[in-house]
């Protein structure tokens, strides 16, 4: 009687194994099925853990030194504590996405926390996924993080990509109005 019970139990426990792999599978597909997310891993978790070189990839060519310089610069200082993907809308036929990112972060000179929310937007050439922009949607100013623009001529301004724009950003490009 003891030995029916431990192969049921041993049932049970293969059963759920099986199932927690499958579920497992089905949320790895879902990433492979959409380039999207892991260009934002790719380049989100690259800032975050310092590995500059891997962001820049999701960097457009022309913007690369820059964006390295500045980030190399920025981390003397600035430690960012989390990264979470907060939402993704997608615009033009799945060619343009604004993605909402909440970073916890904060400067080892003054060791306060912070959390701001950052709207990027994210263009597709073939098959992959730039940065076009990033500016601050809501919390404390965070240093490489442009300020939103001021108002709706400013958007317009910078879906235009007039030059001078006061909403070009940290990666240097001038985004289209995705609000």
């Amino acid at each position: 009687m003891l030995h029916i019970h431990v192969v049921r139990r041993l049932r049970g426990a293969v059963a759920a194994a099986a199932v927690a792999v499958a579920l497992a599978a089905c949320g790895a597909s879902g990433a492979q099925r959409d380039p999207l997310i892991y260009h934002l891993r790719n380049y989100n978790e690259g800032v975050r853990w310092g590995q500059f070189d891997k962001a820049a990839l999701n960097v457009p060519v022309l913007e690369r030194e820059d964006f390295l310089d500045e980030r190399e610069q920025l981390a003397e200082d600035l430690r960012i504590d989390d990264v979470e993907i907060k939402r993704i809308r997608y615009r033009n036929q799945r060619t343009w996405a604004r993605v909402d990112v909440e970073f916890t972060w904060h400067l080892d000179s003054r060791g306060i926390v912070h959390k701001t929310v950052t709207r990027q937007v994210w263009r597709r050439e073939g098959n992959q996924w730039l940065i076009a922009d990033e500016h601050r949607v809501r919390g404390e100013p965070m240093p490489g993080v442009a300020e939103p623009p001021d108002d709706a001529g400013d958007a317009a301004a910078a879906a235009a990509g007039s030059p001078g724009d006061a909403s070009a950003t940290a990666v240097g490009r001038a985004a289209p109005a995705l609000r």
